[in-house]
């Protein structure tokens, strides 16, 4: 228990810190074969909003994997931004719960595993897509109410880039499908 270990080095006069440079961190991680994905890049009480040129200046020397594009609390554009942005720049796409510890869930949103495939399929897991001739995510299908069947593991290939393939949408496309289905849908 890493809380129980920091408080037991600071009872015994030592200090604790997580804090190490951002470069060393993602260094570290991928020579341990970990995924580096910068965590609500949308969640504005913090640090602040990423925008595209943050994210661009932190690409030129830190080589992030991803971005977290799914968030409990993102708007439907919040959504399309950081996957566009994802997408432009060849990164994986996350979906994020922001629940930290097991009996501590803060407003966890159930995502479908198809949305972020490329990652899983980065990790080994292989996802099954359920609509195979519609949108990786749209407006809409945020199943909020509802928690999706859990998703069966396929030897399917990943989706690349260019190849047609409804994860890869272009982020310009997927805004203006979500602001049409936002017009759509009744007030």
């Amino acid at each position: 228990d890493l809380k129980e270990a920091a408080e037991t080095l600071v009872s015994l006069g030592g200090g604790f810190s997580a804090d190490q440079p951002l470069e060393r961190v993602v260094e570290a991680a991928h020579l341990a074969g970990g995924v580096c994905v910068v965590a609500h890049p949308g969640r504005s009480d913090s640090v602040g909003v990423m925008t595209a040129a943050d994210l661009d200046r932190m690409l030129e020397t830190i080589p992030l994997d991803g971005l977290e594009g799914h968030y409990r609390s993102y708007t439907d554009e919040q959504t399309a931004l950081y996957r566009g942005l994802a997408a432009d720049r060849g990164m994986l796409v996350s979906c994020g719960s922001d629940s930290h510890a097991p009996g501590k869930p803060v407003d966890p949103r159930p995502w479908q595993a198809r949305w972020c495939a490329d990652l899983l399929a980065r990790l080994g897991v292989m996802v099954d897509p359920d609509d195979p001739g519609g949108r990786a995510w749209a407006c809409g299908r945020d199943p909020l109410a509802v928690v999706p069947e859990p998703e069966k593991p396929t030897e399917t290939a990943p989706a690349e880039p260019g190849d047609g393939s409804p994860a890869t949408d272009p982020p310009a496309e997927v805004l203006a499908e979500v602001e049409a289905e936002r017009s759509t849908v009744p007030a």
